[in-house]
């Protein structure tokens, strides 16, 4: 039965018989509007203010008339609420959302903010390789998508890659694959313990079909978890995938047996997602995110160079690239991939309220006019209870949860599960729960606050319309909200108490190597005038603070970080570290004042960003393209100062990427392959292709766009999805271009016809040109190709195999 005839049946029976269809596969229309519609009511008969909001969804969602005759009393009462009616001829009709406080925002009156949502990412997907069916995917994302995968998957010993792909791209991929085609741990450092458990519970559908990876996370206070479990998976190689925190890391349970892993070389690959986070948090209250970098070189060592490094984000600054770089990537080789595009699904919207009352009624007022699922963001613990407060108690709504930083971890995974499970229409949140959580059919972000900077109001926006349709931001700050951001600038040490603070550790300090000015200091030394004054876990990430605030200054190096267990005593950390500034001079802290200045200067910046957006003083996409860089594709779905500038949105560009420089690579032409388009050709050319992959260990292959589903149907059978056999088939040409680095070795298949692209491509370090029998090579003067250039020429694949 289609979804409108449910409704009306349902409508006519006076409840929803429980006949609603399975979930429709596209998030963003009409019939996904009527199937949340009709679960609600299955699972709660008695309709009420959810149901009511989710009947104004449909009747915003619908394309030309909409019968139902006419409405449960139970449901018709909320109508003037919600703004829904049904006319005399027992159409359903609602009027746009368009509120007084927004009515200077050049929209139009007829339309409102609330339409159906519109498609707004191009589509670019791209055939996939059969391995990635295996995780149940049939097609890249992108070309960029596939180009980040493979620079991952493809990584030397010892390297550090930085990947940057937008939000809703597909990144999670990226370390997805690493554990799938790996024999030895991943770890994955994400900063929250709600993106550990989302990541955790998408692994585990996305790799439920491969053999013995067993994905975990780890957290040290869930009551549902079992930590000694997953350090003993760990231990026993039980488990190839593991998310977690960086705490966990450096000072916590699982310090002990990762570097139990680094020695045996089971640890394989370390991942940090959202890895823009060590540039702000890494450096003010969550110190353990770049204490990571030193840990990463412990395991390096131990590991004797297998240990690869992966950092991901879908926000990289440059000054974020550059600080990376200067803390993962100084003892190997570094690499990057950045595609980075502004969101063009993001249509946004605010107004600035002067008081916390008028403000709380428009959160009201959007509460009930909306299109779900909806995230309400407060910056504030308090704010958040609140809220949740006024709209389940005061509001009548049921299907609301409440996500901060103080939740409970068994709580945290419940509201996660009712999230992903479609059980919970809004989510209260503060930015515990911003970073990373996937959700693809989020169709509105409302900030009751004003957000720090630009990076948390971008990435907790950017929850929003992941599965490329528009979705609604909403920002309604007050000048309350205003006070409470610039409380939240980040606190450095003072030159006096940096200066003393540094005194404190050097006397605790042991010699390493003092001709090579090395040293160890233990980081619970305490500062004079201190004692008994802060715990010791704070006292601590002072002290951590000072070291990395001298390694941002490039004061020191970080070389070791040691972590010492005592019995009947709290544990000892030791940094060892190798100065570049005398020890004992009393100007340490002024030494640094500069840096700090730097430092706070660009936190203040960041708050000035957020000013000027929400003073309209410019346009949020041109403000953000700045933060990440010109490079970044600037796209704007809808803000107010395109709005003001009748600016619309136009198109949103395929991602764009740089390729590797021409190279002048060995060319080899290889005549008489056998083809696959002939009869009993494919079968010898699989027998081949095979050697040539596991023999000769070339694994990229291109060919012409007419044949790539060909020869993507001639690797399948080669290969089952769940083997380890890593190779890629790209289409030649292709826009954008694929990606052949300088070490790589490519080969070019001609079936039917030369590809005059692809023998005029000059890429990588070798080209092989395999042409296929019943293919005229020669040209007019009787010349193979490449001969005037000297390329070698093999008769048969046999002779050059």
């Amino acid at each position: 039965m289609a979804f409108v005839d449910e409704l009306r049946t349902s409508f006519e029976r006076g409840d929803p018989f429980g006949a609603y269809s399975k979930r429709p596969p596209e998030t963003h229309t009409l019939d996904y509007a009527i199937w949340r519609f009709l679960r609600v009511w299955a699972h709660a008969p008695q309709p009420g203010a959810d149901h009511a909001v989710l009947l104004r969804q449909i009747a915003r969602w619908k394309q030309g008339r909409l019968f139902v005759g006419r409405l449960p009393t139970t449901l018709a009462r909320y109508n003037a609420t919600t703004g829904v009616d049904v006319t005399p001829a027992g159409d359903l009709i609602a009027e746009p959302f368009l509120p007084s406080w927004l009515a200077n925002e050049s929209i139009r009156p007829a339309e409102g903010i609330d339409n159906k949502p519109e498609m707004r990412r191009c589509l670019e997907s791209i055939p996939a390789e059969s391995y990635l069916k295996s995780l149940g995917y049939e097609n890249w994302q992108s070309q960029a998508q596939k180009e980040a995968a493979w620079l991952t998957l493809t990584a030397p010993q010892g390297t550090t890659t930085l990947v940057a792909l937008p939000t809703g791209s597909g990144k999670s991929l990226c370390f997805q694959l690493l554990s799938r085609f790996g024999t030895g741990l991943t770890i994955v450092v994400v900063p929250t313990v709600a993106l550990a458990m989302d990541q955790w519970r998408s692994a585990r559908e996305v790799l439920q079909h491969i053999p013995d990876l067993n994905p975990h996370y780890f957290a040290a206070n869930d009551p549902n978890l079992n930590p000694d479990s997953v350090v003993s998976d760990i231990r026993e190689g039980r488990t190839r995938l593991v998310f977690t925190s960086p705490e966990a890391c450096v000072s916590g349970r699982l310090r002990r047996v990762l570097e139990e892993a680094a020695r045996k070389h089971q640890l394989e690959n370390l991942v940090v997602d959202e890895a823009h986070m060590i540039e702000s948090w890494g450096a003010y209250f969550r110190v353990d995110f770049q204490m990571l970098s030193m840990l990463r070189r412990t395991w390096l060592q131990m590991a004797e160079g297998a240990l690869r490094t992966f950092l991901l984000s879908a926000t990289f600054t440059n000054q974020s690239r550059e600080l990376l770089r200067n803390l993962f990537g100084n003892d190997g080789e570094w690499r990057e991939f950045v595609s980075q595009r502004l969101r063009p699904e993001i249509a946004y919207y605010l107004h600035k309220f002067s008081s916390d009352d008028a403000r709380n009624q428009a959160v009201i007022e959007c509460a009930w006019r909306l299109p779900r699922p909806a995230i309400f963001y407060t910056t504030e613990v308090d704010d958040a209870r609140r809220l949740f407060k006024i709209l389940t108690e005061q509001e009548g709504f049921e299907r609301v949860g409440c996500f901060h930083g103080e939740t409970p971890p068994s709580e945290r995974r419940s509201l996660l599960a009712r999230w992903r499970g479609d059980d919970i229409d809004v989510m209260v949140a503060t930015s515990a729960f911003g970073l990373g959580v996937d959700k693809a059919d989020v169709r509105s972000v409302v900030h009751a606050c004003l957000p720090e900077n630009m990076h948390r109001y971008y990435q907790e926006v950017g929850r929003g319309g992941r599965d490329g349709a528009t979705s609604l931001s909403i920002l309604l700050p007050t000048d309350r909200d205003i006070k409470v951001a610039k409380g939240l600038a980040p606190t450095l040490l003072s030159e006096m108490v940096a200066q003393q603070r540094w005194e404190s550790m050097w006397q605790s300090r042991e010699v390493v190597s003092e001709d090579r000015h090395i040293w160890k200091l233990c980081t619970d030394a305490r500062r004079t005038g201190l004692l008994g004054t802060r715990t010791w876990n704070e006292n601590i990430r002072w002290n951590k603070r000072l070291v990395l605030q001298l390694l941002r200054a490039r004061k020191l190096e970080l070389l070791d970080i040691e972590y010492q267990e005592a019995v009947d005593a709290d544990p000892t950390e030791w940094v060892t570290v190798r100065l570049h500034f005398p020890p004992s001079s009393p100007s340490i802290g002024g030494s640094i004042s500069e840096q700090r200045d730097e430092e706070l200067k660009a936190a203040h910046q960041g708050l000035m960003q957020m000013l000027d957006y929400i003073n309209g003083e410019r346009p949020i996409c041109r403000i953000l393209q700045k933060i990440y860089g010109t490079e970044t594709q600037r796209v704007c779905a809808s803000c107010p100062g395109c709005r003001r500038e009748k600016r619309s949105f136009a198109y949103c560009p395929k991602l764009e990427y740089e390729v590797s420089a021409t190279t002048r690579p060995t060319c080899t032409v290889i005549t008489e392959v056998p083809n696959p388009l002939q009869k009993s050709g494919a079968a010898l050319l699989r027998s081949k292709l095979r050697q040539i992959i596991r023999h000769k260990k070339i694994i990229c292959f291109a060919c012409a766009p007419s044949n790539h589903d060909l020869m993507l149907n001639l690797f399948a059978q080669m290969f089952h999805e769940t083997d380890y056999d890593l190779y890629r088939v790209d289409s030649l040409p292709s826009e954008p271009p694929f990606e052949i680095r300088p070490d790589e070795v490519i080969v070019l298949l001609h079936i039917g016809r030369l590809n005059s692209e692809a023998l005029d491509l000059r890429a990588g370090e070798e080209m092989v040109h395999m042409i296929c029998s019943g293919v005229n090579y020669l040209d007019i003067n009787g010349r193979y190709p490449g001969e005037a250039e000297g390329w070698q020429l093999y008769p048969t694949l046999d002779y050059w195999l």
